[in-house]
């Protein structure tokens, strides 16, 4: 909802009501029409028995690219309980998904 259209909808709402009565500071009616800021998911990975990160998935994208992130490295972020292969994490499995080659066409 944009706005405009809340602040028309507070209008409607305040039919009845003295002009002081219906102020509502801008910064109350913005914050309330923004939504949160989308969470980013950043993972730890394990160098060397160390731990490293943390590192957002676009980062371990391009780690994997590199060789510098493998299914078998241990990773690990809030809320697992320990570490566990890259490869075997659901959020990252799909960092490790190799492309089969087209078929010829004959």
């Amino acid at each position: 909802m944009d706005p405009k259209s809340v602040l028309l909808g507070l209008r409607e709402k305040s039919v009845g009501l003295s002009k002081a009565q219906t102020r509502i500071p801008w910064r109350e009616i913005i914050t309330s029409v923004v939504p949160p800021p989308i969470s980013v998911i950043s993972y730890y990975i394990a160098v060397n028995n160390q731990a490293t990160g943390p590192f957002d998935f676009t980062i371990l994208k391009s780690m994997v690219s590199n060789g510098q992130l493998t299914s078998d490295s241990l990773v690990w972020t809030n809320g697992m309980d320990q570490w566990k292969a890259a490869g075997t994490v659901d959020t990252l499995k799909q960092l490790f998904t190799v492309i089969p080659p087209i078929p010829p066409m004959d």
